[in-house]
């Protein structure tokens, strides 16, 4: 485990990603971890912010899953000065799928294309009204203001 902090504090450090806690202040446990990236690459997702939530199974519901969307999506924009944001959802996910419904997501058409040339489905989007797909522009990988390991 301490391996494992301490490439996420390096990967912090160099701007690779940030991973974030989630804490469940009622019972003062970790529940599970946020990601944030950036994405750069040849496809229809350059320049677009990556989120990763993953919880423990007892906390994959539609409302714990949209109360942490709904707290740490307002943010991201300024966190990862990006105007889009991704997030991977298999189809079989449905409170997943519902939670980031409701926190504004839509379906992408678009394909993810990994470094191999591999296509991956199932991701979903959140852009802000004034933006397109064709005019995003991000500023930075990750912004001094996050904290690594912020309980959200």
């Amino acid at each position: 485990m301490n391996e494992a902090l301490d490439f996420w504090n390096l990967s912090y450090e160099n701007g690779w990603f940030a991973r974030l806690s989630i804490v469940d202040k009622a019972v003062s446990n970790v529940i599970g971890t946020i990601e944030l990236c950036l994405r750069i690459s040849d496809d229809k997702f350059n320049h677009m912010g990556i989120l990763r939530i993953d919880v423990r199974s007892d906390y994959e519901k539609e409302d714990i899953l949209y109360d942490i969307a709904a707290l740490i999506t307002p943010h991201l924009s300024e966190m990862l000065g990006c105007s889009g944001i991704i997030t991977k959802v298999p189809i079989y996910a449905v409170e997943r799928i519902k939670a980031i419904q409701k926190a504004g997501f839509t379906k992408s058409e678009n394909f993810l294309i990994g470094k191999t040339g591999y296509a991956y489905d199932g991701y979903w989007i959140k852009v802000s009204a004034a933006d397109s797909l064709a005019h995003l522009q991000c500023k930075t990988v990750c912004s001094d203001a996050l904290l690594p390991y912020q309980n959200f």
